[in-house]
């Protein structure tokens, strides 16, 4: 009681029914109430409305439901003058039972530049998400733009790749210039899912795959960038590995980011 004494705008303790059990000095002042059961919800208002606000209009029946915090903005409240102010009201569990359902709620009403203030806050921030999403959206389109053509480039390496009659020279060229392709890849798709992980849209597979195969993979994947470095590059395959139930793509990345970073250093 004493903590919440000290804040300079409302703050009132619900019971999960919604049974008011605690409220500040500042909000009692301004309810024009000396107990927190004297809190009548008749005195709230729909913002630009004569509707009055129920108890299941308030969030602390969200947060009951939800068990996370909430945000209501279009409120109005009489103030024991007469005078309708607009109010902002967030609330959060502070309290909880053996089961894991909220006990009890924390609910803070904000007015006058307190409520203008947080109301262009939220307004800021979700401008910010919005513009977000547009950036997420347009990598997320650039990545798939790249992807067609490197992918029908790769192809072709590869099947120039496959031709016993290249001079060996040319041989070794083809094979970094695969290396390079993959290594783009690889990049556009570490960025095609960093906006995934943003918009927490990431999924993580889960495939059997080839263990053994994988380093195989990976392994002449990175051999000719160890080559080219004069570099003693070695990889062992246990085929007794087996089978292995994950994300070969995940898999995959981690290997190379591991290969690649030691080529590099």
């Amino acid at each position: 009681q004493q903590v919440l004494d000290e804040l300079p705008f409302t703050a009132m303790v619900f019971e999960s029914t919604g049974v008011p059990c605690m409220v500040n000095r500042y909000g009692a002042m301004l309810l024009g109430i000396e107990k927190p059961e004297e809190f009548n919800y008749l005195r709230l208002f729909k913002a630009g409305t004569d509707t009055h606000l129920l108890q299941e209009d308030l969030p602390v029946a969200t947060v009951v439901r939800t068990r996370q915090p909430a945000i209501v903005y279009d409120i109005e409240m009489i103030q024991p003058n007469g005078k309708r102010t607009a109010v902002l009201i967030w609330a959060k569990p502070v309290s909880f039972n053996d089961d894991g359902s909220v006990d009890q709620v924390i609910m803070l009403g904000l007015g006058g530049s307190q409520h203008s203030l947080l109301k262009a806050l939220e307004k800021a921030r979700l401008e910010a998400k919005s513009a977000e999403t547009a950036k997420n959206q347009f990598l997320s389109n650039i990545s798939h733009e790249f992807q067609t053509p490197l992918t029908a480039t790769l192809g072709f390496l590869q099947l120039v790749q496959q031709d016993s009659s290249l001079p060996p020279d040319q041989a070794r060229n083809v094979d970094l210039a695969i290396g390079g392709a993959r290594k783009l890849q690889s990049l556009i798709r570490d960025v095609l899912e960093v906006t995934l992980i943003e918009s927490s849209e990431l999924k993580i597979e889960h495939d059997a795959f080839d263990v053994a195969e994988l380093v195989e993979e990976v392994g002449q994947e990175f051999k000719p960038a160890a080559d080219a470095k004069g570099l003693s590059f070695h990889w062992y395959r246990d085929a007794e590995l087996g089978n292995i139930d994950s994300d070969p793509e995940k898999m995959r990345q981690i290997l190379s980011c591991l290969v690649d970073n030691a080529i590099k250093f």
